[in-house]
């Protein structure tokens, strides 16, 4: 895919945001944002800024109420990545409701409704904008390396990846015991089988690889 909304929020207008993250490198000055109403109408649309960085492979763009062109957005609205072709990427809306445009660059196309979220949440993705979970502490800038709900080995014993804290101790195979620089997340797998974290950052060092054993 040439980019996904990596983390979505609509429940607290005016300080919603959301995501966008690429490939690393992938030139965005082509890409853009357009924003409908629940009618079609399209409200508006803004181009990509400085990116938040790069993380996991990929550079992450946030868009808020500090971004050009910037339209105040809730649960009626629906929001589409437009790639640099002119291609609609992805169109998603919230709350089990669905928008077709008619015109602008969404026209023929019908979004994704992502569902619904309590107050707070935010709508995020460990799998490229394939389906996507409530995320009770929204994280704006970065992007999950790991799913929600694994259970990662610790001094004290196995905890779910989503409750460390950077500064936390981890236990991998490869380094033994590192402090977490705040790992957001990981892909669940068997009881007891060891996890390669391709990318996410252990001291000493950043960008350290290491075996974690999930429990």
């Amino acid at each position: 895919m040439a980019g996904y909304f990596s983390e979505v929020g609509y429940t607290d207008d005016p300080e919603n945001f959301f995501e966008v993250a690429v490939p690393t490198g992938t030139d965005v000055s082509g890409y853009s944002i357009a924003i409908y109403n629940a009618s079609g109408v399209l409200q508006t649309t803004m181009s990509f800024g400085a990116s938040d960085g790069t993380m996991y492979g990929q550079d992450v763009y946030s868009f808020d109420s500090t971004s050009p062109g910037y339209a105040e957005y809730g649960a009626s609205e629906a929001i589409a990545l437009i790639d640099g072709s002119g291609n609609v990427v992805q169109f998603v809306s919230f709350e089990g409701k669905t928008v077709s445009p008619t015109s602008g660059p969404a026209a023929g196309e019908t979004s994704t409704n992502l569902g619904f979220l309590a107050g707070g949440e935010t709508f995020e993705t460990t799998d490229d904008g394939a389906s996507y979970y409530a995320q009770p502490s929204p994280n704006q800038g970065t992007v999950p390396c790991y799913a929600p709900g694994t259970m990662i080995d610790t001094p004290d014993g196995p905890r779910a990846l989503e409750t460390l804290r950077p500064g936390d101790l981890v236990d991998t195979v490869i380094m033994g015991l590192r402090r977490s620089d705040g790992c957001a997340a990981a892909i669940t797998r068997p009881n007891r089988s060891r996890m390669r974290t391709s990318r996410c950052s252990f001291r000493p060092g950043p960008w350290a690889q290491a075996d974690l054993p999930a429990t």
